[in-house]
């Protein structure tokens, strides 16, 4: 378990957990006094013989039995024992146990209404355990948020993850679940959302190039090139947009990236179709190329976080400040070398998303430019006398 966890408040009585509550009540005994353990092993026979004698920890007792481990708390609250067993016990003592951060259990082990999930509260967190997922911990405002959706019968389902840093320039923490993730940043707290789907929605053309031959307008068609986390990558190429106008926007819609929000790159090159249409597929060939250039630059620019079940590799923000005037070098100049005077290349951009930047993006609406829906755009692209942006939209699947 990281170091570096974000803050968490020690969860208030009395608790409502999925399928009980805590009792309210707590007797009063003096801080030297050992809980009544073999009166609790009486009550709950399932824990089997007791083994060695309570010890003392820092803040209560424990007791070792076959199957399980009994807690109580030291002073005033000596008179409430709870359980722990099973796998929940084994994740709460790789977490630390009573000395880590989760503190004392407040509950026994408790089945869900689902006949098959169990849980533990603790004092600053819960363990929640399914057959499918086994035992992951949440806490702070990751387990609030989910506890408002309704715990594991919310669309999220059970935690597959305890919580793990992002590793991200923002300080982002995130808890995966069966069918999605919540992301938690100091400044906007915790968000849920599973896939995301990044589309390209169109462009507007601000001004058209000042050498247009015969024609009438331009030819205007974009090579887009996505890299992301690990073996995210592609490139899809626009139609070729006749007779475009200063002035003329166009809405189209071209998916580029559909998953997990742990990051992106995206290059866009913007190019005038300046011969024939088979040069459209050399286009694509050289952008591709191109991409596969500046792969290394990019990853290089990204960072790997191992966590439970597939690796999570988000982008790092600052590291793009630096890498970024080199990749749009790198790729504007193997473009020209590699297309030659086919096509005019009229401009390009690299935009980054960082995992909170793409999170955030997706569960806002989208703004209107000329009925073209869009959350972010390219740069001015603008050579040969002509400026056009690119739009683009995100938005949770």
């Amino acid at each position: 378990m990281p170091n570096n966890l974000q803050a968490v408040s020690t969860i208030a009585l009395p608790l409502k957990s999925p399928s009980t509550s805590i009792p309210k009540s707590r007797s009063l005994t003096p801080a030297f006094v050992v809980p009544r353990f073999d009166d609790f092993a009486a009550q709950n026979p399932f824990v089997g013989a007791k083994i060695g004698t309570p010890r003392a920890l820092a803040n209560g007792w424990a007791q070792e039995y076959e199957r399980s481990t009994a807690y109580g708390a030291s002073g005033a609250f000596a008179s409430e024992i709870h359980e722990v067993h099973g796998a929940i016990r084994e994740r709460y003592k790789a977490l630390g146990g009573p000395d880590g951060f989760l503190g004392l259990p407040l509950t026994n082990e408790l089945t869900l209404t689902d006949g098959r999930g169990k849980f533990n509260h603790f004092e600053r967190g819960s363990i929640f355990w399914h057959q499918s997922t086994g035992a992951h911990e949440v806490h702070g405002e990751v387990r609030n948020h989910w506890e408002s959706l309704g715990w594991e019968k919310s669309w999220l389902g059970y935690p597959t993850s305890d919580e793990n840093a992002l590793n991200d320039q923002d300080g982002g923490r995130i808890s995966a679940f069966q069918h999605g993730a919540i992301y938690w940043w100091p400044d906007v707290g915790a968000r849920a959302i599973n896939n995301v789907c990044v589309h390209y929605t169109g462009f507007h053309c601000f001004g058209e190039t000042d050498r247009d031959g015969f024609s009438r307008g331009d030819e205007p068609y974009a090579t887009l090139g996505i890299v992301g986390p690990g073996d995210v990558r592609g490139v899809a190429q626009t139609q070729v947009y006749r007779n475009v106008q200063g002035g003329q926007g166009t809405f189209d819609v071209i998916e580029i990236y559909k998953g997990k929000p742990h990051g992106l790159a995206l290059s866009a090159v913007l190019q005038e179709l300046s011969g024939d249409d088979d040069q459209l597929a050399v286009s694509r060939k050289g952008t591709q190329e191109a991409v596969d250039r500046v792969k290394p630059l990019i990853e290089a620019a990204a960072t790997r976080v191992p966590v439970v079940g597939p690796v999570l590799g988000p982008l790092s923000g600052a590291a793009w400040d630096f890498f970024k005037n080199d990749i749009v070098d790198a790729l504007n100049s193997f473009i020209e070398q590699t297309l030659g005077f086919g096509h005019r290349q009229l401009g390009s951009d690299l935009i980054v998303l960082t995992p909170k930047q793409m999170v955030l993006l997706a569960i806002q609406p989208a703004a209107q430019f000329n009925a073209i829906p869009w959350k972010f755009e390219t740069q001015l692209l603008a050579r040969h006398g002509a400026s056009y942006k690119l739009y683009f939209n995100i938005f949770p699947v």
